[in-house]
C-alpha cells in the first residue's frame, strides 16, 4: 500500500458489502512524522500532532489537503473561520465534543446558505483519528453537503501522505456513514458501514482508502 495522492469522486449508488479479513499490511510514517502545511503552533498541547482537512480533489489540485499543528486551526479551516476557538481534543469532555460538533454543523449550514465561493466544501462529513477513542492527530473530511436529502458517496481511493495504515477511530456527521478499506482503491478487508467507531478492532492501523456518504442499511 502507498499514500501519495488523495482521489475523490462522487457516485450516486452504493453496493452492499460483506466483511473480509486479510493479512495486515506494512505501516507508513504517522501523521506526526509527515510535514504540516501550516505551523503556527497556536494552542498546541501535544508535540508532533497533526490535524488535517481533506476536500475532494480536482483536476487542478489533485492533493487537496491542508494540515496544521493544532486542532483549533484545523477546525477554523473546515468551518471557514466561523469556529476559531475549538479546544484541544485531549481536554474535551463528551459534553464539550457534542457542543463543538453542533457548532461545526451550524457553521457548515451557514457556509452553504451564504454560498461562500472561497470554500466549495463547507461541510464536515467525518473525522478520523490516529488513536482509539478519538485522540491524537486528526483528519477531517469536508464536502459540498451532508447526506440529509442527497445520495452522494465521496470516494477517497488513496489517503494522503502520512495517513496510510494510521486510522484507529472515526466518526461521521451530517447523516453520513462510512467504509474504510485495507488497501488503496477499496481493496482488501473493510469495515462494516459505520457512523461512529471508537476502535477499528482488527482493522486498526490498516485503512488505506475510504468512502463517506449516503449508505442505506445493509
Amino acid at each position: 500500500m502507498r499514500s501519495l495522492v488523495l482521489s475523490a469522486a462522487v457516485v450516486s449508488t452504493v453496493a452492499a458489502f460483506g466483511m473480509a479479513l486479510a493479512p495486515a499490511a506494512s505501516a507508513t510514517p504517522s501523521p506526526s512524522e509527515s510535514p504540516s502545511a501550516s505551523s503556527s503552533g497556536a494552542g498546541q498541547t501535544a508535540r508532533g500532532e497533526q490535524h488535517c482537512v481533506i476536500r475532494p480533489s480536482t483536476g487542478k489540485r489533485p492533493v487537496n489537503m491542508n494540515c496544521y499543528r493544532t486542532y483549533t486551526e484545523a477546525v477554523s479551516d473546515v468551518t471557514g473561520g466561523r469556529v476559531a476557538d475549538a479546544p484541544d481534543p485531549s481536554i474535551m469532555t463528551s459534553a464539550d465534543r457534542a457542543a463543538l460538533d453542533r457548532r461545526i454543523a451550524a457553521a457548515g449550514q451557514a457556509g452553504k446558505q451564504a454560498g461562500v465561493l472561497a470554500d466549495e466544501y463547507p461541510v464536515r462529513v467525518a473525522t478520523a483519528w490516529e488513536h482509539e477513542n478519538y485522540q491524537g492527530s486528526s483528519m477531517m473530511f469536508a464536502s459540498k453537503q451532508g447526506c440529509y436529502g442527497n445520495y452522494n458517496v465521496y470516494k477517497y481511493a488513496e489517503l494522503a501522505y502520512g495517513w496510510n495504515d494510521i486510522i484507529s477511530s472515526i466518526q461521521t456527521f451530517e447523516g453520513c456513514r462510512g467504509l474504510l478499506y485495507e488497501h488503496t482503491y477499496f481493496g482488501g478487508s473493510y469495515t462494516y458501514r459505520f457512523n461512529k467507531l471508537s476502535s477499528l478492532g482488527r482493522m486498526n492501523d490498516r485503512a488505506s482508502s475510504a468512502q463517506i456518504g449516503y449508505m442505506p442499511n445493509e
